[in-house]
């Protein structure tokens, strides 16, 4: 695993010329925002977007030779990677049970998958099994 000081993004800007952001954790440049790739619940005419927003924490690549189906050769390949913290819930009776923006690991699936929680009081029976802790929410008011 090799650990990188800078991430430099490439782009073309609106008036098609060549620029370049630096994302760098260590400063202030460490704020970025994302077209999301999710679907929204507006209709496809809306001309809003939804965005992610994050603050980068580190920047790694690894050189992996992948071997699994459909693997073509034996070459390795760059491969950026990275890793979010994850925590789970707190009994709602502790004091800061929910003091932070939480953003589901959806690969993790639902804690209930067939909906059905300990109370229907609680409305739990949609929770995910793990979440995300997102440092950066309150930057982004």
């Amino acid at each position: 695993m090799y650990w990188h000081n800078l991430c430099r993004i490439n782009y073309t800007s609106y008036d098609v010329r060549r620029g370049q952001d630096i994302v760098n954790p260590r400063t202030d440049h460490r704020n970025i925002m994302l077209l999301s790739d999710s679907q929204s619940d507006a209709d496809d005419t809306s001309p809003q977007q939804s965005f992610l927003y994050a603050q980068v924490l580190g920047i790694y690549h690894v050189n992996a030779v992948y071997i699994g189906p459909g693997s073509l050769d034996y070459n390795a390949r760059r491969v950026e990677v990275f890793r979010l913290d994850t925590i789970r819930f707190v009994p709602m009776a502790k004091d800061h049970a929910f003091g932070c923006h939480l953003i589901p690991v959806f690969a993790e699936g639902r804690l209930h998958p067939d909906g059905i929680a300990m109370s229907h009081a609680a409305q739990d029976g949609m929770d995910w099994k793990m979440y995300y802790v997102n440092r950066s929410a309150p930057l982004f008011h």
